[in-house]
């Protein structure tokens, strides 16, 4: 089942679980950041849970291959309006593992924790609504899962500007693993172990 199908069902995931599938999707998004796999934008609509005994949820993102007659430049995940929003997140794919992590966090998806103000006139999610929520969020973040969990959301939020290639892998990849690893992984093995005990 999906992420977005796990909330819709209002399915109960504890602490431990949320931190554990924080961790496991953020060296996910290390591991596959060398690959085009993470170019455009990402959702919760593609994060698969599998249930492992003892009913631990292992996270698996989906990805959408492209026929080798279609436009390679098309994305290769959700219809995506990078474009539109791409001035205010410098790495689109840590930003959508910053919102998963605050959807985490709080145990809902990021529409249902917009407020009116981060809405359109219509009162509907826009494209720039998660960006809005999240950077809200991001400031409340430490006083539900402390101060480590708070920092790896906040890297997310605001990853430093790295140029990438055509295909969305950033050019100096030992860079951009190292920050992932200082900034990001190890605040959520901090976590994961305070959760563990």
């Amino acid at each position: 089942m999906t992420l977005s199908e796990v909330y819709s069902k209002q399915t109960v995931l504890s602490n431990r679980h949320r931190v554990q599938l924080a961790l496991m999707l953020a060296w996910g998004v290390l591991q596959i950041s060398s690959t085009s796999w993470l170019k455009g934008k990402w959702t919760k609509d593609n994060i698969f849970l599998v249930m492992d005994p003892p009913n631990k949820p292992l996270p698996y993102l989906s990805h959408r291959f492209e026929s080798a007659r279609r436009d390679s430049l098309l994305s290769t995940l959700s219809p995506t309006t990078v474009d539109q929003v791409g001035e205010w997140v410098n790495n689109t794919s840590l930003f959508a593992l910053g919102v998963f992590l605050l959807e985490m966090c709080f145990d809902s998806p990021i529409e249902d924790l917009a407020s009116a103000k981060e809405k359109d006139r219509n009162g509907d999610v826009s494209d720039y609504t998660p960006i809005l929520t999240a950077r809200r969020l991001s400031k409340l973040a430490q006083d539900k899962m402390g101060i480590c969990y708070a920092q790896a959301v906040n890297a997310c939020l605001d990853f430093p500007h790295l140029d990438m290639d055509a295909d969305g892998k950033p050019v100096n990849f030992p860079e951009f693993a190292k920050i992932v690893m200082r900034d990001i992984i190890s605040p959520l093995k901090t976590v994961t172990e305070i959760y563990s005990k």
